[in-house]
């Protein structure tokens, strides 16, 4: 009987100390689980956080290049505008000039001849007034579709 309580003694002490080993085994494996988890759960929320704040800060970016470019080719198109009536000015009165001396410089006797070199002058300054207002709507259009093509 002694080697039987011995014996019963000796697994009950095996026993308890298997299980009590069995048992730190088991949370510590719940507890790295625990923490991985949380860890991972973190990082998760921390990147959508970060892509969130970066899209927002993107948006505001991009309306303020927007606003910017906007503006820029405002200021282009005024300035565009300006320049061409400079030239068209410049152009007609040198034109204009130039019309005037040949009328002045002609020797003309007969008043058929003159009225007719004058339509002819006349023609030819309609002909430059056109293709100077032709080219000032080219530009005007090419103006047009740079503003449309940033995205107004």
């Amino acid at each position: 009987m002694k080697n039987k309580k011995k014996w019963l003694i000796s697994f009950l002490i095996v026993f308890v100390i298997s299980c009590g080993s069995f048992g730190a085994v088991i949370a510590d494996t719940s507890i790295t689980g625990m923490l991985s988890s949380w860890l991972t759960n973190k990082s998760d929320e921390a990147i959508q956080e970060i892509d969130k704040e970066i899209l927002e800060e993107q948006a505001v970016q991009t309306e303020r290049l927007k606003a910017e470019l906007d503006e820029s080719l405002e200021k282009l198109n005024g300035e565009m505008n300006a320049f061409i009536e400079a030239e068209k000015e410049k152009r007609v009165l040198a034109l204009q000039g130039y019309a005037d001396k040949l009328i002045a410089e002609m020797d003309i006797n007969e008043a058929d001849q003159k009225a007719e070199i004058e339509r002819e002058i006349e023609r030819i300054y309609r002909e430059a007034s056109q293709e100077i207002e032709q080219l000032k709507m080219k530009i005007e259009i090419q103006s047009e579709e740079e503003h449309e093509e940033t995205g107004e």
